[in-house]
């Protein structure tokens, strides 16, 4: 049971935004595990990973990193 709603919605909402901001490493990441690992990371997780992909980390390292954080 839920205490506040409103905490719950935002929850929810959170993990929403960071399985979009995933959707930028479908190339990478495997999309059937994105929701899995929206609601597993933090903002700052996917940002991490979004900032490595970005910066040239091979695809291996950046799933490995995505395991181990989820």
């Amino acid at each position: 049971m839920v205490d506040n709603p409103r905490a719950a919605g935002s929850d929810s909402q959170a993990v929403h935004r960071r399985a979009e901001h995933l959707n930028a490493l479908d190339a990478i990441l495997p999309f059937d595990r994105r929701d899995q690992l929206a609601a597993l990371l933090t903002d700052d997780d996917v940002a991490t990973l979004k900032h490595l992909a970005q910066e040239g980390m091979g695809e291996n390292t950046l799933r490995a990193l995505a395991s181990d954080l989820g």
